[in-house]
């Protein structure tokens, strides 16, 4: 099936304004939603917001994920050393290379690529847990565009807030309260994967 790619803009977020109120709706339910599209195959350019992060500033990285597969690209940093650094993890085998380099030399260490690896890793844990309470907005509104809003608290005063594409059911923004610490992902381009691109998950 051919889909459309979802565009939107940065920095605007607007929350309805006469629209439909947030209703309560059982903790489980909530949970399993935001798993599921959490999880699902997809594309994304994220720009993440992150203060708490060692990187001083926010990061703008383009992401797939298929299942196990995993592949990042840092497309903007603060640090000029960290645009085309790259992640790959192809089930449990890790590549980590700078894709200006010709030819790409492959970088050992741990398969993770800060802040984007540690931010997913958060929402991650969060989508994992079961909240003690939750909500859910259907008449949203993101940049102009429709959304449907999902809000989870958890027992320790965690929060977590999914917006997600009504046509993709895509998360599009999130919002993480984790103790004192705020973490802002934003998508500015996302769209489904319905197959599995090999050659993105393949050594450089």
């Amino acid at each position: 099936m051919n889909r459309q790619t979802i565009w939107f803009l940065p920095i605007i977020l607007l929350v309805l304004a006469g629209c439909s109120a947030a209703e309560a709706v059982p903790p489980a339910e909530a949970q399993t939603r935001l798993s599921k599209a959490w999880a699902a195959p997809r594309r994304a350019i994220w720009q993440i917001d992150w203060p708490a992060a060692p990187v001083g500033g926010p990061v703008t990285a383009m992401v797939w994920q298929y299942g196990p597969h995993l592949r990042v690209e840092m497309l903007e940093a603060p640090a000029p050393a960290l645009v085309g650094q790259t992640l790959i993890v192809n089930r449990g085998t890790t590549w980590q290379f700078n894709r200006f380099d010709t030819p790409p030399a492959p970088v050992s260490g741990l398969p993770s690529l800060p802040p984007v690896t540690d931010a997913f890793a958060v929402v991650d844990r969060l989508v994992s847990a079961r909240p003690v309470s939750a909500t859910r907005q259907t008449a949203a509104t993101l940049q102009y565009n429709p959304a449907e809003k999902i809000e989870t608290r958890y027992p320790n005063g965690d929060r977590l807030t999914f917006w997600l594409d009504p046509q993709t059911g895509l998360p599009v923004h999130l919002i993480v309260y984790a103790g004192d610490r705020r973490l802002e992902l934003k998508a500015v381009q996302t769209a489904p994967l319905d197959s599995l691109p090999l050659d993105l998950f393949s050594p450089p």
